[in-house]
């Protein structure tokens, strides 16, 4: 087992993983929603619970803010399903669309740059309740 999981590259790789697996549980649900077979029905059900693993996981390690760990885990999602429906479902982005892909690309950039401002304490009531969560 890895020795710190607060590592940086760590912090990353489930980062990507996160995005990867949930991305993958949306592709695998539209594939059972166009084809009727269960079997991509499953896949997806139990690829999604590992994402939301890892994402407990992201969020017990890392000291990012829990909507800064959505949105950067998220962006990876996306690009996923955007390449997919792209490369494999012949699906084509519109203008707009693709300014909100531009916006999410400036949305990593900016809480990344940003997460130096939240190596601070928490707030009071929040220290409250991750120190009730440990006692349990």
């Amino acid at each position: 087992m890895l020795s710190d999981p607060t590592d940086p590259w760590l912090v990353y790789v489930l980062l990507v993983a996160i995005g990867v697996t949930g991305g993958l549980g949306d592709i695998w649900i539209f594939k059972w929603a166009k084809s009727n077979n269960t079997l991509w029905l499953v896949l997806a059900c139990l690829i999604w619970l590992a994402s939301l693993i890892l994402f407990g996981l992201l969020l017990k390690w890392d000291s990012r803010t829990f909507s800064a760990a959505f949105v950067l885990s998220t962006v990876f999602h996306v690009v996923l399903v955007v390449v997919c429906d792209m490369v494999y479902f012949g699906g084509r982005l519109t203008q707009m669309e693709w300014v909100g892909v531009g916006f999410a690309a400036v949305a990593v950039i900016l809480l990344e740059l940003g997460r130096e401002k939240h190596d601070e304490p928490p707030p009071p009531a929040a220290a409250e309740f991750a120190s009730e969560d440990r006692q349990q």
